[in-house]
């Protein structure tokens, strides 16, 4: 086959996979969600109102499911067309896969309340028996078609385009949603955890509230949506206040889990917020060129404290110096004088030293006031070379 026919082929078939995929999903979530509002207006299940509403659903349901099996049989054509139509040995265990994929995804489709059926079941518990209406159970279970989000993004990812795949085979990367799911959380984490934190959080509450609705009768408490949300947040985060809790067995098998994988989701985002806390490359440059010029200003300025301070004090000391040389010059002098005013050429005698000795001392207090005030000056000194 040339080139050009098969890549119009290709093209043609992955265009026809998205749409239809696509299509598929609003049939499905729009079902979902008309089965939401009939779960919590809680009509009876004979009404008008409530059997025209499970109508409408099955509509959409069977709508689902033929979307579904065209996008399963164009995306067969995609594959076999990337093989050049060429059926090798295990063309026939792929098409197994999917055909069961193509079985799996119609079986959860069909999980829907068909109009008309109207049946109870009954569960005892402690104190009373509690009655769960089973075309409610199956409206609950329409959750499970939120699964097939992540399918249609995985479709519009930029794995599933050539190039991409070029990348993944150039590396030997074989593309899976495990692959994608761990892309799309590296890539924006916040975001992705953000949706299943908020995806999980509904849908517990969901089946906690029926679970527990029909008995909040015995048990006192008012199961209503906001009471129902602070009971899924104190079970997650397991703070247990103790003032609302379940009390039907089923409510305590889903308060278990939302006990035990709370903790699972709510621990991923304090790997997330210290990344998000992260300095990217360009600002971790930034601020270590901002810290080294503030050093280098810093050690400047304490330089020229430094030489500043060394220079005063040098000062001081030196004129220290010349004052105690002109004092002990005096000292002299004066020594002299007194020994010539009493016109002796002896040595002087007890009385005239112990002159001598408190008119020393007498300069000395005077000049001890500067010795400290170098002191000072030395000890800061050496204080700064050892901070340094």
């Amino acid at each position: 086959m040339p080139d050009k026919w098969k890549q119009k082929i290709e093209e043609d078939a992955k265009r026809k996979v998205r749409l239809y995929n696509l299509i598929m999903l609003i049939f499905s979530l729009f079902g979902t969600a008309i089965c939401i509002i009939l779960l919590e207006t809680n009509d009876q299940c004979d009404s008008i109102p409530s059997y025209i509403c499970k109508s409408i659903v099955s509509v959409t349901t069977f709508c689902a499911i033929i979307f579904n099996y065209l996008e399963a049989r164009h995306h067969r054509i995609l594959k076999d067309a990337e093989n050049n139509f060429v059926r090798g040995s295990d063309y026939y265990n792929k098409s197994r896969k999917r055909n069961f994929s193509l079985v799996f995804t119609s079986f959860i489709l069909l999980i829907h309340p068909f109009p008309g059926v109207c049946m109870e079941i009954e569960i005892e518990e402690d104190v009373a028996k509690i009655q769960y209406r089973l075309d409610q159970l199956l409206m609950l279970l329409t959750l499970l078609r939120l699964g097939y989000i992540f399918r249609t993004v995985i479709l519009y990812s930029k794995w599933d385009k050539a190039k991409g795949k070029q990348e993944l085979e150039e590396k030997n990367i074989t593309k899976s949603y495990y692959f994608i799911y761990k892309e799309m959380i590296e890539k924006n984490p916040f975001k992705a955890q953000m949706v299943i934190l908020l995806i999980s959080s509904a849908v517990c509450m969901i089946f906690l509230r029926f679970a527990e609705k029909p008995y909040e009768e015995h048990s006192g408490f008012d199961w209503s949506l906001w009471n129902t949300f602070y009971c899924v947040i104190i079970t997650m985060t397991t703070v247990g206040y103790g003032d609302f809790y379940p009390s039907t067995f089923w409510g305590r098998v889903i308060g278990s889990i939302i006990c035990v994988s709370g903790p699972l989701i709510l621990t991923l985002f304090a790997t997330t917020f210290l990344d998000l806390m992260k300095m990217t490359p360009q600002q971790e440059k930034a601020y270590n060129q901002t810290k080294r010029e503030l050093i280098l200003r810093n050690s400047k300025k304490s330089a020229k404290w430094k030489g500043t301070y060394e220079h005063e004090s040098a000062e001081v000391i030196k004129s220290y110096l010349e004052e105690s040389k002109r004092e002990s010059h005096q000292l002299s002098s004066l020594r002299a004088q007194i020994c010539a005013n009493i016109n002796i050429s002896r040595e002087p005698s007890e009385k005239e030293e112990d002159y001598f000795k408190i008119r020393r001392e007498e300069l000395r207090d005077l000049a001890q006031p500067k010795v400290d005030e170098i002191l000072k000056h030395l000890a800061l000194i050496e204080s700064f070379k050892l901070s340094e």
